[in-house]
């Protein structure tokens, strides 16, 4: 076997490593940090080994992997947040026609922007860790999102660029939960300066 045909198994077997330890899903950037060219990503596309549903984003070709994870692959400061958030706690039953994500302020979005998919929220550097927890995606991965009292205080501190019945019946929904947290809501809304408006609805609903 040629040197060249060596290297060329080393990369691969390092990039199927990498697939194995990351639930079948592997980006350009990954495989360039750990010192391998992204050329050998092509080389598994033609032969069949790797699919590339998106540009920077390969998969095993039995993985399905949905859009959350693949603009948190790419985008590795946001959070989901929300009416994204919403729904992955069961808080609404509307599908978002886009993602909602927080970014730090201090980041640029222009990439984000470009995509056309997303619905970008800023936050300040000392909140943006604030209440951040890890759940499944749709597909079956883990991505960054907000917990259900992080976000009822975003949305209402949002609530003059939400739909009102979105908002009413996610407030609804959030009061009948047993696993809610009010002691949390409370420090929350406090932070982030939502606590007038937050007390004008819970009032009504508890």
């Amino acid at each position: 076997m040629s040197k060249g045909a060596v290297t060329l198994n080393k990369h691969i077997q390092k990039i199927e490593d990498m697939l194995r330890g990351n639930n079948g899903v592997v980006t350009a950037a990954a495989v360039r940090a750990a010192g391998i060219s992204p050329s050998y990503l092509s080389q598994m596309v033609e032969s069949g080994k790797l699919n590339r549903p998106e540009r920077g984003i390969y998969v095993l070709p039995s993985v399905y992997v949905d859009e959350m994870y693949t603009l948190f692959a790419k985008n590795k400061d946001i959070v989901f947040s929300h009416l994204s958030a919403l729904y992955l706690h069961d808080l609404t039953d509307r599908t978002p026609l886009k993602l909602s994500v927080t970014l730090p302020r201090t980041r640029n979005a222009s990439k984000l922007i470009k995509t056309g998919l997303v619905e970008i929220k800023r936050s300040n550097e000392q909140t943006h860790s604030m209440g951040l927890i890890w759940m499944t995606s749709p597909s079956g991965f883990q991505i960054p999102v907000y917990d259900m009292e992080r976000t009822v205080c975003d949305i209402v501190k949002n609530r003059k660029h939400t739909d009102p019945q979105i908002l009413s019946d996610a407030l609804k929904s959030y009061a009948k939960r047993k696993d809610k947290n009010l002691t949390q809501l409370a420090i929350y809304a406090k932070t982030l300066k939502a606590e007038t408006p937050l007390r004008g609805y819970m009032e009504v609903l508890l």
